[in-house]
């Protein structure tokens, strides 16, 4: 036998169910029983939902739109024209189209969804939803914009290229997504063990 303190409501329903006399009297597997399956706050709450307010507010549109579109200019005006190819599903992509504009976005789509899966079971839906908002906007953006292509030194495309592909996706992952499978990976282990995306990406 113990003594527990309880609050009103609570109190109320073990004593209408004859497990709590009026001095606040009773056993220890009732406690615990009880207390197990009484709810609290944070049970109540449903954490894993999508955040579609998140998705849809200004900051995260304008960082995603600014990372396509730099990811965009970075592939079609530097990489493609001078066969050069980026790291990842991205590039894997180009090899499988052998750099086609047309068929590029194709296989960004298939190759990304076993990636888009993992990332909505490990790390969260409203992150799976941005990331396929993201992969999706690329792969449409790579074949109705346009980009006048470049030919330069080979160091300066693979400069300029790295430069504006890699600026596209960090301003994707500030918007709350990415744009790469292999990118999903390095952010559930950035969150799980704190290793950082640029050091596994």
């Amino acid at each position: 036998m113990c003594t527990i303190a309880t609050t009103g409501s609570m109190h109320s329903r073990l004593l209408n169910r004859g497990l709590i006399k009026q001095n606040g009297h009773l056993p220890k597997m009732v406690i615990f029983t009880h207390l197990k399956s009484y709810p609290s706050n944070h049970a109540m709450v449903h954490s894993d939902h999508i955040d579609w307010k998140r998705i849809f507010s200004i900051p995260s549109i304008l960082f995603t739109a600014m990372g396509v579109l730099s990811a965009v200019f970075a592939l079609k005006g530097f990489m493609l024209p001078n066969h050069f190819i980026d790291g990842g599903i991205t590039g894997l992509s180009i090899l499988f189209s052998h750099g086609s504009e047309e068929y590029i976005g194709a296989y960004l789509i298939a190759f990304n969804i076993p990636f888009v899966i993992i990332g909505y079971k490990k790390i969260g839906k409203t992150f799976a939803v941005q990331t396929t908002i993201s992969i999706l906007l690329l792969a449409l953006a790579l074949l109705v914009i346009p980009v006048p292509e470049l030919h330069y030194d080979k160091i300066l495309i693979a400069v300029f290229g790295g430069f504006f592909i890699g600026l596209g996706i960090g301003l994707i992952i500030k918007g709350g997504g990415v744009l790469d499978g292999l990118e999903v990976i390095a952010a559930y282990t950035n969150r799980k063990f704190g290793f950082s995306t640029s050091g596994l990406s």
